[in-house]
């Protein structure tokens, strides 16, 4: 079987109503063209949906095409605008679609922001208790906060009791707005907050603090599988002169042993369809091929 685990969709009635959602008071704004609708904050783009995102026959028909058994239907930015009003309709909506076409759609639990209160732990208990909705997906930052951060630990916590996998999604941070202008800052904003998540998994002490959880990490960790040894903990302790030129073997074979241990957490989706040969030899080589999951981003692009 054939599982796409990075699979966008959105619920018909959020589409056709987006601008209810912007707060002008933070700068954020809707245009639409022909291709669908764009958001933005300040000049910045932040979400690009489509009514594809909400057309379900026409996704299984491009599934069917390809030869995709089953997706695992994720929000992805859209999960910024979601209140302690509105994330219960989604979870709902998804429910639905499962329930609907059971053999061919699965859905993740989106929380309300902020994703520690309260009322999203609350809902996070009935999506996937009550709907049974198979994982949690979440951004890999809440408004500029990176998700590892100590004041998101309720959130954690619930995940692991509930357990079921929290699925990470990339979104841009502001500070790509030194890029404003050029096309590629869309994207290169995506790439490069995964790659500073993966930076704090793996040289901070949040895996070790985290309650045991399974966490899928978007776009193949954004690129760090090629450079994990050019991220040399014991040469940073060398260059600062914490350590000696003798102590290093031992040094990196220690850390070394945390960091497979950090790694042995995550799983890794492929999500887009444009990684070459090249990478993804170097994606199996480092992470394994038992850690790594289709994601196509899907429909986001072809």
């Amino acid at each position: 079987m054939i599982i796409d685990v990075h699979h966008h969709w959105m619920p018909k009635e959020h589409y056709d109503s987006l601008e209810k959602f912007m707060r002008p008071g933070r700068g954020e704004y809707v245009t639409r063209d022909a291709s669908g609708a764009h958001l933005w904050r300040n000049g910045l783009h932040l979400h690009g949906p489509k009514p594809i995102f909400y057309e379900m026959e026409r996704q299984l028909a491009d599934m069917d095409e390809v030869g995709v058994d089953m997706a695992v239907m994720m929000f992805g930015a859209w999960q910024e605008w979601l209140t302690a009003e509105t994330a219960p309709f989604t979870n709902e909506r998804a429910a639905e679609l499962m329930a609907k076409y059971p053999k061919r759609l699965a859905a993740m639990a989106h929380p309300p922001i902020p994703i520690q209160s309260k009322a999203s732990l609350r809902e996070l208990e009935r999506a996937v208790r009550q709907l049974k909705l198979c994982a949690i997906g979440i951004t890999t930052h809440i408004n500029g906060v990176p998700v590892d951060h100590e004041r998101f630990h309720p959130f954690w916590e619930k995940a692991a009791e509930l357990g079921v996998p929290v699925v990470i999604t990339p979104y841009s941070y502001p500070e790509a707005t030194p890029l404003k202008g050029l096309d590629i800052a869309y994207h290169y904003g995506r790439l490069e907050n995964v790659m500073r998540l993966m930076v704090r998994f793996m040289f901070g002490d949040v895996m070790d603090r985290l309650p045991p959880v399974k966490i899928v990490m978007p776009h193949l960790g954004g690129g760090f599988f090629a450079v994990r040894k050019r991220l040399d903990a014991a040469h940073v302790m060398f260059y600062s002169g914490k350590a000696g030129q003798d102590k290093l073997d031992d040094l990196r074979a220690q850390a070394d042993q945390i960091m497979a241990q950090r790694l042995s957490r995550l799983y890794f989706e492929s999500a887009p369809g444009n990684w070459g040969q090249p990478e993804l030899s170097c994606v199996l080589a480092v992470y394994g091929e038992d850690r790594i999951l289709l994601g196509s981003d899907y429909p986001v692009g072809p």
